[in-house]
This record gives structure tokens, C-alpha cells and sequence, in this order.
């Protein structure tokens, strides 16, 4: 016979305190912009930083009735003064309890410098990440990192991308054997495609016609789909999961 449960045993997940806050980069379009509109939706504030004020402008109008909580901050993700600023512009807003580093360089359709994009793609991460750290992160904390399928899981696409992604998750791993007990740290990894605005013309061109014949999804990913993932992990919810990979790529990578 099982052995039965008692209520006294089953914890549920305490929610983070009214007006906790949520950073997402890169926020002014794409996984971030849906993460942003998602993570104000689920009752938090959003500090959605973003080059681009047009961009956050319309993360903001895509928020409806929850764009109030969406404050838009001008962050340079490469730039250490700059994220400095942001990250305490930021804290202003309420406690700090989830970070996004979601800003990364395009990959589709450029050839940089590996070793200057990989350490743009790496740093960029490492640097927001110290900040929030330091800005004395609330209980219950999380910090998801976004990689890719491609570098972590299967090779593909450009070297430095591969590169740069299989060392944020390397990061991400690192920080949550170190960390774990004060901020948990996960990495979310897109696939499938995604039809985010830097890839759209590139799934209508058929350059991903191979992945999307694989995917059993047979379709593209949302950036709401994998907003979802994301604002679990930084949720309560996940509170015991930390140091993980979550592909998001409907699939793809389980037969790629």
C-alpha cells in the first residue's frame, strides 16, 4: 500500500508580493516584448529595457490594460555604466525579484567578429546579472537566461552563436550551483523556429523549411509560447528548479 499525503505536507507556492518587480531585456520586441507583457499580466512590474523607445512603446500598447505596469529604461546590455543606471532605475520601481537577459547580438544574416560577438553575446549576460545581484535581489529571486537549441543542444548556424550560446548555459550552470540558495537560475532555449520579428522573413523565405518539416509541432513557435516558459521559471512556482535547460522548440530538438 502507498504511502498517503497529508495536507500538512503539500506546501503551495507562495506568490511574490505585490508590486515585485521583473527586468527584462531586449524587451522592446520579440521573446522579450511578449515576456514583458506576460510577466505585467501575471501582476508584476516590468522594467523593460530596450535601445529602442519606439520599441518599449508598443510593449507597452501590446500590454492593454496592464501597460501601466510596463516602465520603460534605456539600457545599453554591453555597457557597464549603463547597466548600472538601469539596474538602479530599475530597483526604484520595487523589490527586484526576476531577471530576463533576453538582449543579444542578431544572428541570422550577419558574419561578426567571433571573438568580439562572443564576448558582447557572454558578457553582456554576466555584466546585467552582477547588477542584479548586487541591487540585493528579493526573496524568492530568479534569473532565466535565454540560449537556443543551437550550440547547447545540436551545432548549426553560425560559430559564434553556437559558441555564445553554449556558454550562457555553461554561465547559467554556474551560477546556480553558486547561487542557488539565494537566486535560482535557469536557461531557456528557443527552437523550432520562432517567429519573432528577426526571424519572420527568414521562415517566409524558407530557410527554416528542414527544421519545420522535422519539428512535430510542424508549425513555427510563438514569442508568447515562449514568454510562458519563462515567467514560470522566475515564478514561485519553479522554486525548486534551478540550474535547468528548458528547450522551447516544439520538439525540434528531440529529433533534429
Amino acid at each position: 500500500m502507498s504511502e498517503s499525503v497529508t495536507t500538512s505536507e503539500i506546501h503551495l507556492a507562495k506568490p511574490h508580493p505585490q508590486g515585485s518587480v521583473v527586468v527584462v531585456t531586449g524587451a522592446g520586441s520579440g521573446i522579450g516584448q511578449a515576456t514583458a507583457v506576460l510577466a505585467a499580466r501575471r501582476g508584476y512590474r516590468v522594467a523593460a529595457w530596450d535601445l529602442n523607445p519606439d520599441g518599449i512603446q508598443k510593449t507597452i500598447e501590446a500590454a492593454g490594460g496592464f501597460g501601466a505596469s510596463i516602465t520603460a529604461v534605456s539600457g545599453d546590455v554591453t555597457n557597464s555604466s549603463a547597466i548600472d543606471a538601469a539596474m538602479k532605475k530599475s530597483a526604484e520601481l520595487g523589490p527586484l525579484v526576476g531577471l530576463v537577459n533576453n538582449a543579444g547580438p542578431v544572428a541570422i544574416g550577419r558574419d561578426p567578429q567571433f571573438a568580439d560577438t562572443v564576448k558582447d553575446a557572454i558578457g553582456s549576460v554576466e555584466m546585467v546579472t552582477a547588477a542584479f545581484m548586487q541591487s540585493n535581489p528579493a526573496e524568492g529571486a530568479a534569473v532565466v537566461n535565454i540560449a537556443s537549441v543551437v550550440g547547447p543542444i545540436f551545432g548549426g548556424g553560425a560559430a559564434w552563436y553556437c559558441a555564445a550560446k553554449a556558454g550562457i548555459v555553461g554561465y547559467t550552470k554556474y551560477m546556480a550551483a553558486t547561487h542557488g540558495g539565494r537566486v535560482r537560475f535557469n536557461c531557456v532555449a528557443p527552437g523550432g523556429p520562432v517567429r519573432t520579428p528577426r526571424n519572420s522573413k527568414f521562415i517566409d523565405e524558407g530557410v527554416f523549411s528542414k527544421h519545420l518539416e522535422k519539428n512535430p509541432m510542424r508549425r513555427p513557435g510563438r514569442p508568447d509560447e515562449l514568454a510562458s516558459g519563462i515567467v514560470f521559471l522566475l515564478t514561485p512556482a519553479a522554486s525548486y528548479i534551478n540550474g535547468v535547460l528548458l528547450p522551447i522548440d516544439g520538439g525540434l530538438s528531440i529529433v533534429e
